[in-house]
């Protein structure tokens, strides 16, 4: 009896399927590029937005201040 051999071939990968693994693999990539830029400018955006509601808060506390002293100023026994 004859045994008939079946010779198993690995399929090789195609130069139009390495491109397209390639194309892929740099869009994966530009778009992972893409997103870390933004989350960047994201968080570059809230420091310097936490740094102006310190100067508005700073500002504000000196408003205050300066809104009593001049009530003070404005007192009839001291204008007296």
């Amino acid at each position: 009896a004859e045994q008939s051999v079946i010779i198993r071939r690995r399929a090789s990968i195609t130069l139009g399927e390495k491109v397209l693994i390639v194309l892929f693999a740099l869009a994966v990539l530009s778009a992972s590029l893409f997103m870390i830029s933004k989350a960047f400018a994201a968080y570059q955006t809230n420091i310097e937005i936490q740094k102006l509601e310190k100067k508005v808060e700073t500002e504000s506390s000196r408003v205050d201040d300066l809104e009593k002293e001049a009530d003070m100023l404005k007192e009839p026994d001291r204008i007296m």
